[in-house]
Formats: C-alpha cells, sequence, structure tokens
C-alpha cells in the first residue's frame, strides 16, 4: 500500500516537471526577427522568385533593411502614443472601469490574432464566428441556342 502511494507521488512530481520544462522552452522560441533579418529573409525569397543576380539584390536588401527601419520606427511611435492614450484613459475611468476595459482589448486582441491566422476561403464562414451567409461565385446561363457553346458569365 505504501509502496503505491511512494510510486503515484514519484509519477505525479516527474509529470509536473516535465510539462515546467517544455513551457520554459517554447516562451524561447517566439522571439521577434532583427530588422536585419526581415530584411535578409524577404531579399532571400525574391531571389529565388525572380532569379536576381547579386547587384540586384544588394540593392533589393538595402531598400527592405531601409523599409523595416523606417517601420520599426513607426511602430515605436504608435506604442509610445497608444501608452498616453492608455494613461488618459486611465485617469478618466474608474478602477472597476479600466479592469473591464482591459479585459475588452485583451479579448480584441486575441479574436484579432485568431482571424490573422486563420483567414477564410471564399465561400468559409468568417473565422470571428459573424453570421454572414458564404460567397457564392458569378452565375452562369446557358445560351439559349445550341450554335454557341460558350458560358457567359454575370
Amino acid at each position: 500500500m505504501k509502496k503505491s502511494i511512494i510510486i503515484s507521488i514519484i509519477a505525479l512530481l516527474i509529470s509536473v516537471v516535465s510539462f515546467a520544462q517544455n513551457t520554459a522552452h517554447k516562451s524561447k522560441e517566439h522571439k521577434a526577427p532583427s530588422v536585419e533579418q526581415i530584411a535578409k529573409f524577404n531579399a532571400d525569397h525574391q531571389r529565388k522568385v525572380l532569379n536576381l543576380n547579386d547587384t540586384q539584390y544588394q540593392k533589393l536588401y538595402k531598400l527592405y533593411l531601409k523599409q523595416a527601419k523606417k517601420q520599426k520606427a513607426q511602430m515605436a511611435k504608435m506604442k509610445k502614443e497608444h501608452e498616453k492614450m492608455n494613461a488618459q484613459l486611465k485617469k478618466i475611468f474608474t478602477a472597476e472601469q479600466w479592469v473591464k476595459y482591459e479585459k475588452i482589448q485583451k479579448r480584441k486582441m486575441q479574436n484579432w490574432r485568431k482571424n490573422a491566422q486563420r483567414p477564410t476561403k471564399p465561400g468559409m464562414r468568417p473565422a470571428n464566428g459573424s453570421s454572414a451567409r458564404p460567397i457564392k461565385g458569378p452565375t452562369i446561363e446557358k445560351p439559349e441556342s445550341r450554335r454557341n457553346n460558350m458560358y457567359l458569365e454575370k
């Protein structure tokens, strides 16, 4: 009896330790790429697709690098403005309202990420769960005479 209890406790401890190790490993995987990595990835992709020579590749890499730096600066500016707005909202809302507002914003962000990851295909329901009707393609009419066997699209 005692042996079975001890064995089950040891198994429980081992399983808890193994789960703890997996979560620490996952957090390291989601590191955002640097500006140079983004530019290199885009330039490499275009090199493969368009068969670019070395001079074209270098020009394209510099252009992508310049654009990525510009976008990073814009994102930093937007983040700073967002923080200012939140500070102003926090002054307006009560503590309860602020907590509720943060929950709503968190839910919106989760929905946005979920929808961004799964784009809808024509004919499918939207990922956000709305009850919109499926998208239909063009209708095709058959011609009246058999002489013309081409179909017309509306």
